[in-house]
């Protein structure tokens, strides 16, 4: 089989794409996206489902409901015009511990686990992995190799985002990639870290599964079981 029949199997197979990382506003404030016009514009280039993924950050003026209720906002949005328009869209929190800048996405994850990770937050992320089981959630370690952030123990995350193809940002995904093969790490993913519906960006890094999961848990058992295909640039496919 030469590989352009190879890559039609594959897009064959996996005939649905998966956006695993966006971001939205007010909840992200680096983002000038709206909530529903992001689902809406990714149920326009053809995807089967979209993750919000929105910065999870410690605030002291705030009590952990407080904090998740306000989080839970956009995704409520988001969630509502993916029913109305019929795209999956599930909640991803982007954890961001207390000790650095860097950035861990959290696939399965609901309210009460977002009020006890909240609390958790100023712990690092060494305490909090000893401290809180999530045996049916994987932590990716998101774009590792960015500028400012600090090296960690692969060993403390679930995965890699080995393609973080933010538009604005150098991701330094060779590398990246090759620290998971060192460090053998099992679950790798693909993102576009979308922060707007204009402009470059949309849709240029996600995953290709055969099945669309249900929800948020669902989601984190494809990236489990491994059962999905990297696509880049909605084109090249790479295998995780």
């Amino acid at each position: 089989m030469n590989p352009k029949e190879m890559k039609k199997q594959l897009q064959n197979h996996f005939c649905h794409r998966i956006e695993l990382h966006t971001h939205s506003k007010p909840m992200s404030n680096c983002s000038s996206a709206e909530p529903a016009a992001l689902v809406a514009k990714y149920k326009e280039l053809g995807y089967s489902a979209v993750t919000l993924a929105n910065h999870f950050i410690y605030n002291a003026g705030e009590t952990a409901e407080e904090y998740v209720d306000r989080f839970l906002r956009d995704f409520y949005e988001a969630e509502a015009e993916g029913k109305r328009i019929g795209i999956n869209v599930y909640l991803a929190a982007e954890l961001r511990f207390t000790e650095n800048v860097n950035d861990y996405l959290l696939f399965g994850v609901d309210k009460q686990m977002l009020i006890d990770i909240y609390n958790l937050l100023p712990e690092g992320i060494e305490n909090f992995r000893k401290a809180y089981a999530m045996p049916d959630s994987v932590l990716v370690w998101a774009h590792p190799k960015r500028d400012r952030m600090t090296p960690i123990d692969p060993a403390l995350v679930d995965g890699v985002e080995s393609f973080n193809l933010h538009s604005g940002q150098f991701g330094r995904i060779g590398l990246t990639a090759l620290m998971a093969l060192e460090h053998d790490v099992k679950i790798i993913t693909a993102g576009s870290d979308v922060h707007s519906t204009k402009g470059e960006g949309l849709g240029v890094s996600s995953i290709r599964v055969n099945k669309v999961p249900e929800d948020s848990f669902g989601l984190a058992k494809v990236l489990r079981d491994g059962d999905y295909v990297l696509e880049i640039g909605r084109n090249h496919i790479v295998l995780p």
